[in-house]
């Protein structure tokens, strides 16, 4: 199946903290100039609205975003130890701003790329999990020998 992207989408080399919807705590998996894959733990609609609230240095970028698919991916759990659902949410960036791309590139994507041209070309496929805009308490990863793809 040929590739439909436009762009590379790229998994983040550190966490960057980040919230769809202002409240919801995600995971980001990879992202691109044009959208990014998140990992949640609360369903969004296909084709709702929201926004990312991505945190960088200190500075906060908010992209707003229209959800193309959100699905179960697995089971994770909880600050409590209590198993819960997590689902993965693609998102497509829309209308963003000269200045909203200009930032996306150079607080997100530059710094992941950065990385990239270290001499590692297989960085780009790590699966090693980013944690994103919660305490690592608030989504555990599932202990080894669970497949988490």
């Amino acid at each position: 199946m040929p590739e439909r992207r436009v762009a590379l989408r790229i998994k983040p080399e550190k966490p960057i903290r980040a919230k769809v919807k202002a409240y919801i705590p995600a995971r980001v998996v990879d992202i691109s100039p044009h959208g990014a894959l998140l990992e949640i733990t609360q369903p969004l609609p296909p084709k709702t609205k929201c926004d990312l609230r991505v945190q960088e240095n200190g500075d906060e970028l908010v992209l707003q975003a229209t959800v193309k698919r959100c699905c179960v991916w697995r089971y994770g759990t909880n600050d409590r130890l209590e198993r819960v659902v997590v689902y993965r949410a693609g998102l497509q960036f829309r209308d963003l701003s000269g200045e909203e791309e200009e930032r996306l590139s150079a607080r997100v994507m530059q710094p992941v790329c950065a990385g990239l041209s270290s001499g590692d070309p297989d960085r780009a496929d790590s699966d090693s999990p980013i944690l994103v805009g919660i305490d690592p308490s608030d989504l555990r990863k599932e202990p080894s020998g669970t497949p988490e793809s």
